[in-house]
């Protein structure tokens, strides 16, 4: 195996680290991500240009480096969404238990 085998391997292993973390419990997304991403690395596989098949492994580890961020940064932010929802909700419970003590 050459070095460039040995990186893509590598890389396609580190995204694949990647999304197991990101796509957790969506086996369909995630079976489905992995594939999209093999295909494209098996349509490349007989490239030669150095310059190209460096250009192509920067491509790969940009988009892992993507996909990574900005869909940990969505699960971050709906989880501030649904602790902000649970507090409103909260506030709102004391509100009614308010008024429901004045009428009483």
């Amino acid at each position: 195996m050459n070095l460039k085998n040995k990186t893509v391997l590598f890389l396609y292993r580190r995204t694949l680290y990647s999304l197991m973390d990101v796509f957790r419990g969506d086996y369909v997304t995630f079976h489905t991500t992995r594939i999209t991403i093999r295909r494209e690395i098996e349509k490349r596989k007989d490239l030669t240009d150095p310059k190209e098949i460096r250009e192509k492994i920067l491509d790969l580890e940009e988009a892992r480096n993507t996909i990574s961020t900005s869909i940990m940064q969505v699960n971050i932010n709906i989880f501030l969404i649904l602790s902000l929802c649970y507090r409103v909700n909260y506030k709102i419970m004391d509100i009614i238990a308010l008024k429901q003590e004045m009428i009483t």
